[in-house]
């Protein structure tokens, strides 16, 4: 019924994973100074297997195919999001308050890189320094909004990011097996149903899970 994964972004579970694993290796380094020289290094280091690699690399061997599935490609990415969280008291007045602002400012320079340039680039191969630009806007746009209009009530008691992520494109490939394709309703049927399920998992699967983490101190 699928062509290959039934979601298209399971494949990104196995980097978060050793993501995962390496961050503690990170974080544990207390002088700030060595820990940020060691940022560096692994931010522009990891950009050097997909800038060289091609269609055909990430297939052209066992070794290969294992570095797409690990962090290691796709670190300076985390990076980004790991340098706005460890100074994110000293950046936040820039971006609470701004989400729509970086949101637009995001969509300007993909539309002027699609109609202008050369297109939005591949983070995973042949990576551009257009592309590493376009991604950290996104992720300024996003930090901004994850902690901007948090008063509104749903913000406050729901979190739909995360199952909105894992299962959207779940939905795009029932469509897509189904012979469905071609037609602007379809977006409608995609949001809505995402949305539909990623409550169901928040209220009956995240929500429950989360309260796990509680831990009563016994005095």
């Amino acid at each position: 019924f699928f062509s290959s994964y039934p979601s298209g972004v399971l494949w990104t579970l196995s980097v978060e994973l050793s993501f995962y694993i390496v961050l503690p290796f990170i974080l544990c380094i207390r002088k700030a100074i060595i820990r940020n020289l060691l940022l560096v290094f692994l931010f522009f280091t990891s950009m050097i297997i997909p800038a060289i690699a091609d269609e055909n690399f990430y297939s052209a061997s066992n070794l290969n195919k294992l570095l797409e599935l690990i962090c290691l490609p796709f670190l300076w990415i985390f990076i980004i999001g790991m340098v706005m969280r460890l100074y994110w008291l000293d950046i936040k007045k820039y971006l609470v308050g701004y989400g729509l602002f970086y949101i637009a400012f995001y969509l300007i320079f993909c539309f002027v890189a699609i109609e202008f340039g050369s297109g939005l680039g591949d983070y995973k191969r042949g990576l551009e320094i257009s592309t590493v630009f376009q991604i950290f806007l996104l992720a300024l746009a996003m930090f901004s909004m994850a902690f901007s209009y948090t008063n509104l009530k749903m913000a406050r008691s729901t979190d739909l990011s995360y199952s909105t992520y894992l299962y959207h494109m779940l939905i795009v490939q029932i469509l897509i097996s189904l012979g469905f394709g071609g037609s602007l309703w379809l977006y409608l049927i995609v949001v809505a149903a995402t949305l539909a399920i990623a409550c169901v998992s928040w209220n009956f699967i995240e929500k429950p899970a989360l309260k796990l983490k509680q831990i009563k101190v016994v005095k």
